[in-house]
């Protein structure tokens, strides 16, 4: 579960001495030859503050982008996540970036991107 990266952007609610809090998974170090969980970092989250976090990219379309099928070019990600800002309920799993219409020699910025509601760039 740990590796699954859907875990890594959820909130967690952790039972702290009977009472429940919201919680997001920071960090997390594995013992080396046991790969046995050694530490874990959470943070603890309020429905009412903005979160920073890194979000993972989910890239689609990529085969049939014309800069790929028509021109024989290849997609490189120089992002595979990006930071943003959002309550914890709006917190997305990942980010979806459609390449359908990339054309050889062309780039997607984050401000192309369509985000969800309540979710932004930082």
């Amino acid at each position: 579960q740990f590796r699954h990266e859907a875990f890594h952007a959820s909130i967690l609610n952790l039972n702290l001495d009977g009472k429940k809090e919201s919680v997001l998974l920071r960090d997390y170090q594995l013992h080396p030859v046991r790969n046995t969980i050694q530490h874990i970092d959470f943070q603890r989250v309020s429905t009412t503050e903005k979160i920073h976090v890194k979000v993972p990219f989910h890239f689609i379309n990529a085969d049939v982008a014309p800069g790929v099928k028509l021109s024989g070019g290849i997609v490189g990600h120089a992002l595979t996540e990006a930071d943003v800002s959002c309550l914890a309920k709006d917190l997305p799993e990942f980010i979806e970036v459609d390449l359908a219409k990339l054309e050889m020699g062309h780039s997607i910025h984050l401000s192309e991107i369509k985000l969800p509601a309540g979710v932004e760039f930082v």
